[in-house]
């Protein structure tokens, strides 16, 4: 049993306790006392749970779900079971994103250790689709322990991190993000292939990967960020070509948790505007220019 900062930083790999350090392992994560906290609506072959703050309209015979935000940093999760051929719209209750200390309901972590605004739970899903604006919570879409096909994520305007995968196994065709005050895509824990990576105005980094992560991506575009691809803690992120512009660093590989190794860049072709440097790596990382790929 965790608390739910303890949970929290487990999630992130980040748990120490009697100074010991603990990494989770395992393939499934149970979410205690659902029915206290949430309110529920079944979809198909999956659960939806709910927080007041949220409205929840479901389509089942076009495939469509829409969730509006009411209250800012309420969140939603789907949960368990299959989701597929189907359109998820997320739509965050305005806030003034330049401004610091709003007062957000479960930030940056709630009662049930979720983070993200809208999140998607032990599923398996098939060719869908998922957008989401104006979120006020710590990421704007949560995947954890997923696996399957995503046809598109759409992510705009994010007061801290836009998409957020832990744990999971995914095949994605396009994601597009613009605007996110902290990293725009950030892959842990799983194996991830990309076909098209789309984004703009990163606060931190564009695509982040780490704590022993496989990514394979075709193509990837960023601009207004301050590092281009990161790449951490026992990763490998391999790319066919690059298009970066007003980045403060292009490729970053560095180790940054002592229980995992560093990180590695492979890559084929970059186009790459820089303000600071354009490849930065430690002692025990590696970037790899590769004209094979």
């Amino acid at each position: 049993d965790f608390s739910t900062i303890e949970l929290s930083n487990l999630l992130e790999g980040e748990l120490t306790k009697n100074n010991s350090s603990f990494q989770y392992l395992g393939n499934d994560f149970i979410f205690k006392n659902f029915s206290n906290n949430y309110k529920f609506k079944k979809f198909k072959e999956s659960s939806i749970f709910y927080e007041n703050g949220i409205s929840v309209f479901t389509n089942e015979n076009e495939n469509i779900i829409n969730i509006r935000q009411n209250i800012s940093g309420a969140k939603v999760f789907f949960i368990n079971g299959t989701i597929k051929d189907t359109i998820i719209n997320f739509e965050g209750f305005e806030q003034p994103l330049e401004k610091e200390n709003i007062n957000l309901k479960g930030f940056p972590i709630n009662e049930s250790g979720l983070t993200g605004c809208l999140s998607l739970i032990n599923l398996e899903v098939r060719n869908i689709s998922l957008s989401a604006s104006n979120s006020s919570c710590e990421d704007s879409i949560n995947f954890i322990n997923t696996s399957g096909v995503i046809e598109d994520v759409t992510i705009n305007a994010s007061y801290s991190d836009a998409l957020d995968i832990d744990f999971s196994n995914l095949k994605i065709k396009n994601i597009n993000v613009n605007f996110a005050k902290n990293d725009c895509a950030d892959f842990s824990y799983g194996n991830y292939v990309i076909k098209n990576l789309n984004l703009e105005n990163c606060g931190d980094k564009a695509l982040s990967v780490g704590e022993k992560s496989e990514l394979i991506l075709e193509n990837i575009n960023a601009n207004n960020s301050m590092i281009g691809i990161a790449s951490k803690d026992s990763s490998i992120v391999t790319t066919k070509k690059i298009t970066f512009n007003s980045v403060n660093t292009c490729l970053s590989a560095y180790k940054k948790k002592q229980e995992f190794e560093g990180g590695i860049i492979n890559f084929n072709k970059m186009d790459c505007d820089f303000k600071n440097e354009k490849v930065s790596f430690d002692k025990y990382s590696l970037v790899n220019e590769n004209k094979n790929l």
